[in-house]
């Protein structure tokens, strides 16, 4: 297991949201935006928590933000940006399109963790790679990765010691993210606090 203390969590948010049409992180359920509620199981995971945005909207929520280094490069930029910010050994990586997150899917990536490049969930065989623990000395395969345009975050894992944790079942459905209007207005329906 990777002792919390040496984890910081990095919500990527810097995604252009193509499919919803608006800036997904800032979407409502429940009376709170994604990203908050995000931000709100991070916060009870580890001490240090930053997010990975283009713009100042995310500067109100009393967590350092940092634009990419490299524009427009998906995960892999935002991850590789993170790897430069942080000085933990390690980077709990979540995306902001995750909201019925739940503090337990993350204890049992962490209690299931160990040193190596990355540590990615999975759930029914599928990798959850914004679901995921990296170790930052991979910081020189990310930037390869920007280098030569190779910006495809799976194709990039298949270059790293892996370790796969499985999902538990019946935490599957908190791993749902939300990229279109369909998908907000399903868990919108289904949702009960």
């Amino acid at each position: 297991m990777i002792p919390k203390e040496q984890l910081t969590t990095v919500i990527l948010a810097g995604g252009k949201s193509r499919r919803m049409g608006t800036d997904k992180a800032f979407l409502h359920l429940e009376g709170k935006a994604f990203i908050e509620r995000i931000l709100h199981i991070a916060k009870g995971i580890t001490q240090d928590v930053l997010v990975i945005a283009n713009t100042t909207a995310y500067e109100s929520l009393g967590v350092p933000v940092y634009s990419d280094l490299v524009e427009d490069c998906g995960p892999v930029g935002g991850i590789y940006t993170a790897m430069q910010r942080v000085t933990t050994p390690y980077l709990l990586v979540l995306s902001c399109d995750i909201p019925l997150l739940e503090i337990s899917v993350l204890e049992h990536l962490i209690a299931n963790s160990i040193s190596c490049d990355a540590n990615i969930l999975t759930t029914q065989e599928r990798w959850q790679p914004l679901t995921a623990i990296y170790d930052r000395r991979t910081s020189p395969i990310f930037k390869n990765a920007l280098d030569t345009k190779k910006l495809k975050l799976r194709s990039l894992l298949s270059s790293m010691q892996l370790h796969t944790i499985a999902c538990p079942d019946f935490l599957i459905p908190c791993l749902n993210n939300i990229n279109t209007p369909d998908d907000l207005k399903k868990v919108r329906d289904g949702y009960k606090n």
